[in-house]
């Protein structure tokens, strides 16, 4: 008999092998198999019948893996509900942070899960916290296109405006990753458009940069400007024009960006 049964046992759901294998009495529930404690194992499957054993059985609900990581993390990670419930019940943290100042709730709202998030929040969870770059969850979920998420967190006092270490915003990263109906309802509860980061880009620049035409013409709909520059000088359109994105450009000199624009060293569109 070997951590490694015990672990295999809790990721399989395999109640019965587990039981048998805690009443030797010859395991130390807490004991670790590859940096995991077999509630972590338990708890990636989403095996609430396993983890309440191993609880049962002097389990830390507490515990953290090599990476820092919780139970209350890896039932997040993976959407469980009902594991996240219960570990909650017997005292788990849903603040707590793995290596990366990352909370439960940050895991959540990376991967969509809207009934883990609530359930989070509804325990206690931060909706603002940071982690150790200065990323909210609703900077995450804005990343990841989870609409659901973030008006959830929004809901429930998440700051649209929030920066994070580079003064990026979530409505910088929905305008990075394509994400314009995120852009849309960041912006209907208090976003700002001409928000710039350290280097003085602005959402509609980051749009134009990797080619959302949809996100630009959102954030010029709702006030950005298509003529702003970046600390080098440079314009949306230059970015636009640089990396070929047509329809981008066309939607920002619809909209009033000028083509005979030059940044600070004298290149012009």
């Amino acid at each position: 008999m070997t951590m490694k049964s015990l672990c295999e046992a809790a990721r399989n759901g395999d109640i019965n092998t587990g039981r048998g294998l805690l009443e030797t009495g010859v395991f130390d529930v807490n004991q670790t198999y590859f940096g995991r404690a077999p509630l972590h194992y338990a708890a990636d499957g989403g095996h609430s019948d396993v983890a309440a054993l191993l609880i049962q059985h002097g389990a830390d609900p507490c515990s953290t893996d090599s990476d820092g990581d919780t139970p209350l993390h890896a039932a997040a990670l993976h959407g469980h509900s009902d594991v996240a419930a219960l570990l909650i019940q017997h005292g788990a943290d849903p603040c707590s942070t793995d290596m990366f100042g990352r909370t439960p709730l940050h895991v959540a709202a990376m991967h969509g899960y809207k009934d883990v998030a609530a359930l989070l929040i509804q325990h206690g969870a931060d909706p603002c916290s940071t982690d150790s770059f200065g990323r909210t969850p609703l900077r995450v979920a804005a990343k990841h296109g989870h609409k659901d998420v973030a008006a959830l967190l929004i809901q429930h006092g998440a700051d649209p405006c929030s920066t994070d270490s580079d003064c990026g915003t979530p409505l910088h990263s929905a305008a990075l990753h394509g994400h314009s109906d995120i852009a849309a309802l960041l912006i209907q509860h208090g976003a700002d458009p001409f928000s710039t980061d350290k280097y003085g880009r602005t959402p509609v620049r980051y749009a134009a940069t990797h080619g959302h035409s949809d996100v630009a013409a959102v954030l010029i709909q709702h006030g950005a400007d298509p003529c702003s520059t970046d600390s080098d000088g440079c314009t949306p359109l230059h970015e636009a024009a640089f990396k070929g994105y047509s329809d981008v450009a066309a939607v920002l000199i619809q909209h009033g960006a000028d083509p005979c624009s030059t940044d600070k060293v004298c290149i012009c569109i």
